[in-house]
């Protein structure tokens, strides 16, 4: 009769135990617990570069405003005055008024416009969205189209949108 022997097969080599359920339960647990911090830092980082945008825009709206008020007050009477030379008095003030008038919804205009450029979080937005893709498939990558168990051989395969 023929000896046989049992050759190990890759599953029964250096096999580490299976984890129990309740060490799942808690690493899918923690890794939440990481996500939603890392979700958190994200959200904070990007909403006070937003606020930092916002506030320079509304300063300098404020700047203009205070500096406008003395600054309409001289020049129009000065203005006024000095057109007075060619028409009526009354309305040498009213032409230099509409012409400050002019300058500050320039301005406002301008202090929209920058305040307009304040983008939302658009990263954490996404970041989220593929979360609560992930959460309710936890089996497909959300950002890759990968699945668990998936053999990845190339990097570009990492940033394939599934």
């Amino acid at each position: 009769m023929p000896e046989t022997t049992t050759i190990p097969g890759p599953s029964t080599v250096g096999a580490a135990p299976a984890p129990s359920v309740g060490q799942l339960v808690s690493s899918v647990s923690a890794d939440l617990s990481l996500l939603v911090q890392k979700e958190v830092e994200l959200a904070k980082l990007e909403i006070s570069a937003a606020a930092k945008k916002a506030a320079i825009g509304a300063g300098g709206l404020v700047v203009a405003g205070v500096l406008l008020i003395p600054a309409v007050l001289f020049a129009s009477i000065a203005g006024a005055e000095a057109l007075a030379l060619v028409v009526s008095r009354w309305l040498a003030f009213l032409v230099v008024a509409a012409i400050y008038l002019l300058f500050a919804v320039i301005g406002a205009l301008f202090g929209r416009s920058q305040l307009k450029k304040i983008q939302k979080p658009e990263r954490t937005q996404k970041t989220v969205k593929d979360t609560i893709a992930w959460a309710k498939h936890p089996t497909q990558g959300p950002a890759t189209g990968l699945t668990a168990g998936q053999v990845v051989s190339t990097p570009a395969a990492l940033t394939r949108k599934g």
